[in-house]
């Protein structure tokens, strides 16, 4: 008997869904390793499974793509900091869509596990950051839940010189869609980045191929269990979460909405719900992601040819470029 799962992505992606949802159970092996600019020895090559970087990626800072490549386990260096991550090109390019300045005030609202974040502090800072006199804030990383917190929380101090985190960074526990009823935190920020809470169906669709393999049949897969309305209600709290971010956004200011869900619930749908929101639909405008970044055009090629364009966005699939999955909108408030 066919899931309800099935049968609505079937109806959402008709022809295409056999191969994206295979392409989603077993993706490419191929990632991006970005350098971490605040190692002191930020040599990552390692003589015992030669391992060498030469597809550097001239557009985007301290970044190389890997294919079938096994990336030898991060080093701390002589400061103590881990000398590299791995991230998806779509993670990144979700950053590089807020087009971040040195000068900028940034809320991460839903911050754990923390791929986003560096790539943030990336923009946001140089290894000259301690000569900035001033200990204004630039970069708060929130994370509700107590446990992704401490994870966030490990991650950035793992990357990021404590005297960065002390001196520019905020790192809070709200209720991302309460965010805006904070004192002192509306009209405030130039860039935000929403990385909502999400479906994610690709995770759930890799956690179901396992558990067929492993788990005896009395114990029901996730993709058994999934219904229409988990959906549903996770789009409520996103838009929730959205209008919190639109109301503590300055006038100019961008956020970028993500998730790493395939469902257009969470996705344009969403967007357009906000589009017809009498109250809010003056507030702001859809910016187009690939004219979003002052950099090379090269790197608006990047976007264009591993993105598909949305009503509202663009969409990385891992059919269709090995990326992803990932949504991104941009919107930029107006009044």
């Amino acid at each position: 008997m066919t899931s309800e799962f099935e049968t609505y992505f079937q109806n959402i992606y008709s022809d295409r869904w056999t191969k994206l949802r295979e392409a989603l159970i077993n993706p490419k092996s191929k990632y991006i390793l970005k350098i971490n600019q605040f190692a002191k020895n930020q040599d990552i090559q390692d003589n015992d499974n030669n391992f060498n970087l030469e597809n550097k990626i001239p557009e985007l800072k301290f970044c190389y793509q890997l294919t079938n490549t096994i990336a030898p386990p991060a080093r701390k260096s002589a400061n103590g900091l881990f000398n590299y991550y791995l991230m998806d090109l779509a993670s990144i390019l979700a950053i590089k869509s807020l087009d971040i300045k040195t000068t900028d005030v940034v809320l991460d609202m839903c911050a754990a596990p923390g791929g986003k974040t560096l790539c943030i502090v990336d923009d946001l800072f140089d290894e000259n950051f301690f000569k900035k006199t001033d200990e204004t804030i630039q970069l708060v990383a929130n994370e509700f839940s107590n446990n992704r917190r401490m994870r966030l929380i490990r991650n950035l101090k793992n990357y990021i010189p404590i005297e960065l985190i002390n001196h520019k960074i905020k790192i809070k526990g709200a209720d991302a869609s309460k965010w805006c009823l904070i004192p002192d935190e509306q009209n405030k920020y130039d860039k935000i980045l929403l990385d909502a809470p999400c479906s994610s169906e690709g995770h759930l669709l890799k956690q179901s191929f396992k558990q067929s393999f492993k788990q005896s049949f009395k114990q029901r897969s996730p993709i058994a269990e999934w219904k229409i309305s988990r959906s549903k209600y996770l789009s409520k709290m996103q838009y929730s979460m959205l209008c919190s971010a639109l109301s503590s956004l300055k006038i100019g200011g961008k956020i970028a909405y993500c998730t790493c869900s395939i469902s257009p619930l969470e996705n344009d749908l969403l967007i357009e719900k906000l589009v017809n929101d009498r109250r809010r639909k003056e507030r702001f405008k859809i910016l187009n992601i690939s004219n979003q970044t002052d950099q090379s055009s090269s790197l608006t090629s990047i976007i264009s040819s591993v993105a598909e364009n949305t009503r509202y966005g663009k969409i990385f699939l891992p059919d269709y470029s090995g990326w992803g999955p990932l949504f991104i909108a941009v919107l930029e408030r107006t009044i």
